[in-house]
């Protein structure tokens, strides 16, 4: 029996995190604009982190993985199956409430904070010289089209 890491928690670990430094960051300069932005030593250090955290939390797998070959047709085609060999059900059953717990909804709601409140900040607020002008604008057209009818009624 060899042990195989599984890369695929990694990897799914490490996409959600850095949408989430990426929500961060954007959430950061739509809020405070005039506050200084990260350098590239604290965007190199929050990349260090989404991976450490991404590959800390992944590890169990790596450790509970193995590889096997289930008949003599697996060993005669030189082939393995990758299964997960856990000491008891409770540490599975915990281990994949604490993952989806962080790799889905920790995301969401961070995900879901973040550009909600974006949203509010950038459409929340209407400049003014677009509101007045798109009021005028619609008023012309109206004015526009009332004459035009005006115009039809009077010829028949």
């Amino acid at each position: 029996m060899r042990v195989k890491f599984n890369h695929q928690a990694a990897s799914v670990l490490v996409s959600a995190y850095t949408l989430i430094a990426i929500s961060i960051d954007r959430y950061m300069a739509i809020m405070w604009p005039l506050k200084v932005r990260m350098s590239k030593s604290q965007a190199k250090l929050s990349i260090l982190a989404v991976w450490v955290a991404a590959l800390t939390i992944s590890s169990p797998i790596a450790m509970v993985s193995c590889l096997f070959q289930p008949n003599p047709r697996y060993t005669m085609c030189n082939r393995y199956v990758c299964q997960e060999i856990w000491p008891s059900d409770h540490q599975q059953y915990y281990y994949s409430i604490a993952l989806l717990i962080l790799q889905y909804f920790v995301p969401l709601v961070v995900l879901m904070f973040t550009y909600t409140s974006i949203g509010i900040r950038v459409w929340g607020k209407r400049p003014p010289v677009y509101g007045s002008f798109r009021v005028n604008i619609i008023m012309r057209v109206d004015d526009y089209w009332s004459e035009r009818v005006e115009e039809l009624r009077d010829k028949s």
